[in-house]
Order: C-alpha cells, then sequence, then structure tokens
C-alpha cells in the first residue's frame, strides 16, 4: 500500500525546497534573485522565521533599512530568543539612528549569552558613540562593557584600543566639569589601552 503524504508535509517540503533555493541564490551573490525566493516562501507562510530573518539581512545589505526592520522585527515575534536576528536587528537600529533600542537589542542578547564578545563590544561602541546615556556615565558604562569582554577574551586587542577611546572621551568630559585630576587619570589609562592613539591622547592631557 502506498503512503501519501499529507497536504501539510507536502507544503513543508516545498517551503524547505525553496527556502534552500534562496540561500543558494544568495551564497551565489543572486541577491535579488534570492530576495525573490524569500518572498514567494513567505507569502506561503508569513511567519517562516529563517525567511523573514534573511529578507531582512538583504534589504539592509542593499540600504533597505526600514524594509530590514520590518523583516526583522516580524522573525523576532516568532523567535524572540533568536541572536542571528537580536544581532541583525541591533545594526538596523544603529543604522536609523535608534540607539536606545540597539542597546535593548544588545541587552537581551547578553540575556542570553553573556559571554557573547561581539555583542559586548557593539553595545559599548553604541554607548559611547551615541549618546544613549548622558555626560560621565555612558563612559563609565562603556568601558564596563569592554572590561567584561575582556574577562573572557583577555588581550583583545579591538576591546583594549576601544576602551582607550572611553577612557579618553571620559577624561575630557571631566575636563569638562571641573576634575581635572580625575580627568588626567583618566587620559593616561586611555594611553595605556591604545597607543597608537597616543598623540591624540596627549592633547587630551595638555588641555587638563
Amino acid at each position: 500500500m502506498t503512503v501519501r503524504s499529507s497536504p501539510l508535509q507536502s507544503k513543508q517540503s516545498d517551503l524547505s525546497q525553496e527556502f534552500q533555493h534562496a540561500v543558494r541564490l544568495y551564497q551565489q551573490g543572486k541577491r535579488d534573485d534570492a530576495l525573490s525566493a524569500y518572498n514567494v516562501i513567505l507569502a506561503l507562510d508569513q511567519a517562516h522565521c529563517d525567511a523573514l530573518h534573511l529578507q531582512g539581512v538583504i534589504c539592509f545589505q542593499t540600504g533597505g533599512n526600514a524594509e530590514a526592520l520590518r523583516s526583522l522585527e516580524a522573525a523576532l515575534a516568532v523567535r524572540p530568543d533568536y541572536l542571528p536576528v537580536l544581532s541583525g536587528l541591533a545594526l538596523v537600529q544603529v543604522r536609523l539612528g535608534q540607539f536606545a533600542k540597539a542597546v535593548l537589542s544588545y541587552d537581551k542578547i547578553l540575556a542570553i549569552d553573556p559571554g557573547n564578545l561581539e555583542a559586548l563590544h557593539n553595545r559599548a561602541n553604541v554607548i559611547n558613540q551615541g549618546h544613549v546615556l548622558t555626560d560621565l556615565k555612558r563612559f563609565s558604562d562603556a568601558i564596563a562593557n569592554y572590561e567584561k569582554a575582556l574577562t573572557y577574551s583577555p588581550g583583545n586587542t579591538r576591546a583594549l584600543h576601544d576602551m582607550g577611546i572611553a577612557y579618553n572621551a571620559k577624561g575630557v568630559a571631566l575636563t569638562d566639569v571641573g576634575k581635572l585630576e580625575a580627568a588626567a587619570e583618566a587620559i593616561e589609562v586611555a594611553i595605556k589601552l591604545a597607543p597608537s592613539e597616543a598623540p591624540f591622547f596627549y592633547y587630551s592631557l595638555s588641555v587638563c
């Protein structure tokens, strides 16, 4: 006796094949064709998390930031704990200037994976560059993230360099409020952490 697959099984098989086809197109550099394939999948299953995710990735890569945001938020609604979607969403939010939301996205990643170096580093950068927090608090928060990254990856040159930048920025902020001794101490730490930036930091130190 021949066992026939159910309509649901047949649909799932078709979606799986179409998804693999879309992934191959993307890997071949055919982003427009891949995007069309993901659209076909989503016309059949609006909650296909992987298709939503990769649709968002392509939109982000091609400058369609609003579309990327919609796709990634929809994917996150399907799988709230999916780290690649949270990471992609944070990148889109930064590009759109939604720095506070990006920090929250990185917070969600770190709640799931506390040792995620990329999230620790990127969160610190967003705080440091996006003025999410005010005055000295944002620099201290950024530095704390770099320090945590270093506990998972001691000697990480990228984290050390960027922490040096944060220390220098903290020193400049301390100078602005008249705390010159503390400012000088922060900038001296910056010079040790990021010696390649020393000429720039020495200028900061000279005005303390």
